[in-house]
């Protein structure tokens, strides 16, 4: 059985997923009570330490075949969203420094330089956003590593192509020692190409390309004749708790803001080509889009209806998406409840008719590829910040059995 560790763990997502893998998990390590305590809960077996990573010896942890590391990345990066006014402060001379919090959350990669000074790890993988590639310090973290005899690849994933319901980017570093066999980290999705059927894609890179997210810095192709294509995913709907009802918008507390209203009835015109099947029995009802069989059809009274398919409304702040649920993943999940679920009972329907609820713990919970046992402690808002902050199952499952195999 090849062992593992996970710093900065969280609520349990890369252990999760890790261990789907196949690999055993020795140890977890996070600064937060309630993540360590979910952890715990479901974990049991796993030894557990709540404490200040910045602050431990890393000798006192035992050694393992494999390590994870997610250190901390909203500070890192703009990713908070926050203004230089949080970033810096005044000194007592009224200098203008940089914020110490700050300073300190942006180093704590270094503490995998740390990790791996007082282990002979034979591979570690670091898990962080894409923007980390704009850290001024990413080449001297990675000299450091070099020079403990670590060879690196970096590689960059989306976790809709994993069957995860959700467009997430992130950047995997994955280390091995000099003598230790590589892991193969071509990630190849199944995609349908209109010459060659279905294909294992390949990742092409844009020229000039200046990011590393999905689409506008790569994009998948077909191996025989390199044309784009979009490999296969997880729509939305199926993390979606069609049991839950959906308050209308006239009957919100708090009225939808404009901008929300206009979205919404904007969608609706949109996505009148996209129709959605509506079959209602006696005491229940299925969805489908157009493009998928009929539901079953039964004696008994039934009848189906073309209405607008399910939209799910996401909003970050100033950046805002409006999509078929049928069709598509949901927007990147993070910290703080952004989307919700739109059901219009008809063409034509006005904004104030339609149902509109955000999406719950539960489901965004599904939306990380958590499985539906996983128990999450706290209230909702800290639920969905552990939720936010996760690694997607399915990833590190993946990356979990491509580093099983170096061992084999």
């Amino acid at each position: 059985m090849i062992t593992g560790c996970d710093f900065f763990c969280g609520s349990g997502g890369s252990t999760t997923g890790l261990q789907m893998a196949g690999i055993e998990i020795r140890y977890a390590v996070n600064h937060i009570a309630i993540c360590i305590e979910t952890h715990a809960a479901n974990y049991p077996k796993i030894d557990h330490d709540q404490t200040d990573i910045q602050k431990v010896d890393m000798a006192r942890y035992p050694n393992t075949d494999m390590a994870w590391l997610s250190p901390e990345c909203t500070n890192i990066t703009n990713a908070k969203g926050q203004s230089d006014k949080i970033k810096y402060e005044n000194n007592l001379w009224g200098e203008r420094i940089f914020n110490p919090a700050e300073q300190r959350s942006r180093l704590t990669m270094f503490e995998v330089y740390r990790y791996a000074q007082s282990h002979s790890t034979p591979v570690i993988i670091v898990e962080n956003v894409t923007d980390i590639f704009r850290w001024p310090l990413l080449n001297t973290f990675l000299a450091e590593m070099s020079s403990l005899e670590y060879q690196y690849q970096i590689v960059s994933l989306n976790a809709q192509f994993f069957n995860v319901a959700q467009n997430r980017d992130r950047a995997y570093i994955v280390f091995w020692k000099n003598g230790h066999p590589k892991p193969a980290l071509d990630f190849k999705p199944p995609a349908e190409c209109p010459q060659h059927g279905t294909v294992n894609s390949l990742q092409s890179w844009k020229n000039g390309h200046r990011g590393y997210d999905y689409g506008a810095s790569y994009v998948y192709v077909c191996p025989h004749c390199g044309i784009r294509l979009e490999p296969m995913k997880l729509a939305a709907r199926s993390i979606i708790d069609w049991s839950i009802p959906v308050p209308l918008v006239r009957d919100r507390r708090t009225p939808l803001v404009p901008a929300t209203r206009q979205r919404i009835a904007q969608g609706l015109q949109r996505f009148r080509n996209e129709a959605h099947l509506l079959t209602y029995y006696s005491r229940e009802h299925t969805h489908s889009s157009l493009n998928q069989p009929l539901p079953t059809i039964r004696t008994n009274n039934s009848h189906t209806l073309s209405v607008p398919p399910p939209l799910i409304d996401s909003c970050y702040g100033k950046s805002t998406r409006l999509m078929n649920a049928n069709q598509e993943p949901l927007g990147t999940i993070t910290t703080r409840q952004h989307h919700a679920l739109v059901e219009a009972a008809e063409w034509g329907t006005a904004v104030d008719n339609c149902g509109y609820r955000f999406l719950n713990s539960d489901e965004l919970k599904r939306g990380q590829s958590f499985p539906n046992r996983y128990i999450l402690l706290g209230n909702q808002e800290e639920r969905i910040r552990m939720i936010g902050n996760a690694v997607a199952c399915h990833v590190a499952e993946w990356l979990g059995r491509q580093v099983i195999q170096t061992f084999q």
